[in-house]
């Protein structure tokens, strides 16, 4: 079992703040609406970095503009291994717009993959009083304009894979282009945390090197993390003969254990991590419910409001306090939101398989303690807003733990949706140009969804058929 994980966090070079996810928040399986996700208002404050040490993460100074980089396991204790960012401060008359933010950052010849990433304003350069928050790729992003008006302060944050050691060969190369007035300028650079532990053909693959595709922008409920982690090396030219040849700063591919294993969505298509498990053939899925106590079924594969990809069980007002989630498979908690439905606390949560199934669940009302726990940094619950948190490191749970012991909105409105997608492949609905079209919005589960019924043991799955639904009906693109 894996420790309970800490959700991710964005934190600055002199603050620390969430990061998060865009999703929407849904109704009942009688009533469903779909929520624009809110912008996250919650301010942060924090003394400002020490102005001696700011001109050593200085790499750009022009025009007004003063872009500063600061590396993961900064010298301060301000950014964990798997933080990165960079400040920008408008000290111009004019207005700056960032068009273009990229970023690829290498250790030890290694491509670190982009986890998630945030934009983050604040009205001044001493100021930690956040006023803007927008998601931007890898994480899911809607082309919201990036500005920052004279005299603000913006901070672009990105989570990456952990880095090994602060003292490791370290390198990122920065692809940014914004726009000072009416003039365009794009800096293409590649920096180095210590220029001495250079190696003889690094600096070319780090030029060279393409980080993982953005996702670009994600019409669905959530987003998971997408990009994905390649544990393929780069390595230096000199050593390139041998795809398991090693110098000191090119490690050896190593094995990994299936809870190792996650799965992410690039934008188009799922990819696991490193070499996932094979899926047992039927799949060994638990019932997540007491099926005696389910007295209604939300089909899976509906239109309800947008397009849904999962389903979910309904309970009697009688069972409000009756109700045990548990995981139908082992997995990692992989993302999660707490969002106000009513005066009702909620939780939704994504789980990943190893071997390339992912599920969720949402409308959860109260977490088991070891996900109490591990989820209690969540930011503080709004209505309407369930963006997601990226949890970090993934929270390793074992078929049939307890998730939760109390779902829906009380008194009376007691269920708990539940979507279960293969993510090796797309389903047989997407060959379907008329049906690929009109859902193009929700590529990332809409297109991957299955019937969970069919994989239900026993009787649950014809039981679930049988059982009455809401408005929609027995209708489904995924189930027969």
């Amino acid at each position: 079992m894996v420790p309970a994980a800490t959700p991710a966090t964005e934190t600055s070079a002199a603050a620390t703040d969430v990061s998060d996810s865009n999703g929407a928040a849904e109704q009942s399986p009688s009533n469903e609406t779909t929520d624009e996700p809110a912008e996250d208002p919650a301010p942060v404050t924090a003394p400002p970095p020490s102005k001696s040490e700011a001109p050593d993460a200085v790499f750009h100074q022009r025009d007004g503009l003063t872009l500063e980089y600061y590396w993961p396991l900064d010298t301060r204790g301000f950014l964990s291994a798997d933080e990165t960012e960079i400040l920008a401060y408008n000290e111009s008359d004019e207005t700056i717009e960032f068009t273009a933010l990229d970023m690829t950052f290498l250790e030890n010849g290694k491509l670190l993959a982009k986890i998630s990433g945030t934009w983050e304003k604040f009205g001044s350069r001493n100021s930690w009083d956040r006023i803007e928050y927008i998601m931007i790729p890898p994480s899911s992003y809607d082309d919201a304009p990036l500005l920052v008006y004279p005299g603000e302060k913006a901070k672009i944050h990105w989570h990456v894979d952990p880095i090994a050691s602060a003292d490791s060969a370290q390198s990122v190369v920065l692809d940014l282009t914004f726009a000072i007035g009416t003039h365009t300028e794009k800096i293409t650079d590649t920096l180095w945390r210590d220029p001495e532990n250079r190696v003889t053909g690094y600096e070319a693959v780090a030029a060279a090197a393409t980080g993982p595709t953005d996702s670009g922008s994600h019409d669905t409920e959530h987003s998971t993390p997408s990009d994905v982690t390649t544990e393929s090396e780069v390595i230096p030219s000199s050593s390139r003969d041998d795809e398991h040849s090693t110098t000191d700063n090119a490690p050896v591919v190593t094995s990994h254990a299936a809870s190792d294993v996650l799965w992410r969505f690039d934008g188009s298509t799922w990819a696991p991590n490193v070499t996932p498990p094979d899926c047992s053939d039927p799949l060994s899925l638990q019932t997540p419910v007491d099926m005696d106590l389910v007295t209604s079924a939300l089909w899976p594969g509906q239109v309800r409001g947008g397009y849904k990809g999962h389903g979910g069980f309904r309970f009697g007002a009688s069972e409000a306090d009756s109700v045990t989630i548990r995981t139908p498979l082992s997995s990692h908690l992989v993302q999660a939101s707490r969002y106000l439905e009513g005066n009702d606390e909620q939780y939704l949560l994504f789980f990943s398989v190893p071997c390339g199934f992912f599920y969720r669940f949402d409308h959860v009302r109260v977490l088991s303690a070891e996900l109490s726990d591990a989820l209690k940094d969540l930011p503080p619950p709004m209505s309407g807003d369930s963006r997601t948190t990226f949890v970090s490191p993934p929270l390793w749970l074992e078929q049939g733990e307890v998730v939760g012991t109390s779902v829906g909105i009380f008194p009376d409105n007691i269920f708990v949706d539940f979507g279960l997608y293969d993510v090796r492949k797309p389903n047989n609905v997407v060959p379907n140009p008329a049906w690929a079209d009109f859902y193009a919005g929700d590529p990332e589960f809409g297109h991957y969804g299955v019937c969970f019924f069919d994989y239900l043991p026993g009787n649950d799955g014809e039981t679930m058929r049988s059982l009455p639904t809401g408005k929609e009906g027995k209708t489904s693109d995924y189930c027969e």
